[in-house]
């Protein structure tokens, strides 16, 4: 049994409420189906919340479909690992991600096919943007975007640019939870322009909660009136590559916000590492660890200068050139190298702004202003 971090927002005003837990991504495409035994420490709290939405990173399907993109990693899941889910208590599956359309439309289809056989509502893709659910006589919507750089064949964005954000129909009767899919991954920090983006669209669609994901390092919540959460981090997947390139990537977090009619009034965190192996207990020490460094993380969202600089430092940390620290021309000729790798991917924001925070960190060049926020 894991102990939860409690954040108190305001005091509930309500008799009913109604809990909703977010899972972040998930994916068994590289682990065998496992037993319900495998979640263990987390199967109670789990089933005792009224909602759990996961969000399925993976397509599901047990067809041999072809992959339609071109390069990345392509990720499909048994079938039979969702009634493990449903099991523990996921009653949503939201599919607003890069993943969900790896295998084209017909992977979409039997993605959304295993879900309903199982009982699992779906949304977050074209045709699917939104779920209208009620419990305990409060009503909710949820709506799942993706950033303009993500495939808008079959997803949607949440506009074309940070100044074209679409407005959502408003509805006092139900609290909207509004998720959003994309930007950087793998960083510790919020990423700055992110924070701008999340802060804008709070501000104008002004939903209950506003939940983003995409980054695989879970990075906990703003708390007020509206609360944000920066990066709700894995959930259930174990890639090499994430816990290579950040070890807070192994670290989750399951986290559970409680609404009365008014709103969100308080926010559990529940902390967990996943491995292939199945769900396990931080010790009280990588607790404190992990909990400093999230609240460190939201902490700077407040003030974008210090948000800015602390998103710098992991920067120049995460491209890492201390090998060649004694040699100032081997370390710019790699620096250079870096660069070259990235070529293909600098048409996406979050590459560029890592490597100009790069360069302004390291070498003192700010070229920020030569490249546009969309």
């Amino acid at each position: 049994m894991i102990n939860p971090i409690i954040n108190k927002i305001r005091k509930k005003e309500e008799d009913n409420s109604v809990s909703i837990g977010i899972v972040g991504d998930v994916s068994f495409h590289n682990i065998d189906v496992p037993s319900i035994d495998f979640f263990t420490p987390l199967i109670s709290v789990m089933q005792n919340t009224d909602i759990v939405i996961a969000n399925i990173e993976t397509v599901v399907s047990n067809r041999n479909l072809s992959p339609v993109k071109k390069q990345g990693i392509f990720l499909k899941s048994d079938p039979n690992f969702l009634k493990i889910l449903k099991k523990i208590g996921v009653d949503v599956a939201l599919l607003a991600n890069n993943h969900i359309d790896d295998y084209g439309l017909d992977g979409i289809y039997d993605s959304i096919e295993a879900l309903t056989k199982e009982e699992i509502l779906s949304f977050g893709v074209k045709g699917l943007e939104e779920l209208s659910i009620n419990k305990k006589g409060i009503s909710f919507r949820l709506r799942g975007v993706v950033t303009p750089y993500e495939s808008d064949e079959f997803l949607t964005s949440y506009g074309k640019s940070l100044n074209s954000i679409e407005m959502v129909e408003s509805c006092d009767a139900s609290h909207l939870i509004y998720f959003i899919h994309g930007f950087d991954e793998l960083y510790s920090i919020p990423f700055p322009w992110r924070v701008k983006l999340l802060k804008q669209i709070r501000d104008k669609v002004l939903p209950a909660a506003l939940i983003s994901g995409h980054q695989h390092i879970y990075q906990g919540y703003s708390l007020g009136e509206i609360p944000i959460c920066w990066s709700y981090g894995n959930g259930f997947i174990s890639i090499d590559y994430h816990s290579k390139s950040n070890i807070d990537a192994t670290i989750s977090c399951y986290s559970v916000l409680h609404f009365d009619k008014k709103g969100c009034y308080q926010i559990d965190e529940y902390y967990y590492r996943f491995s292939q192996e199945g769900i396990s207990i931080l010790s009280e020490h990588e607790l404190k660890e992990v909990l400093d460094r999230v609240r460190k993380g939201s902490e700077c969202t407040k003030i974008y200068e210090q948000n800015e600089c602390l998103w710098e430092e992991e920067c120049y940390e995460n491209f890492n050139t201390h090998r060649f620290k004694q040699n100032i021309v081997i370390n710019f000729l790699y620096d250079i190298y870096r660069f070259y790798r990235f070529r293909r991917q600098i048409k996406y924001i979050h590459y560029r702004y890592m490597f100009l925070g790069y360069l302004k960190r390291k070498w003192g060049i700010n070229l920020y202003k030569l490249w546009k926020y969309y």
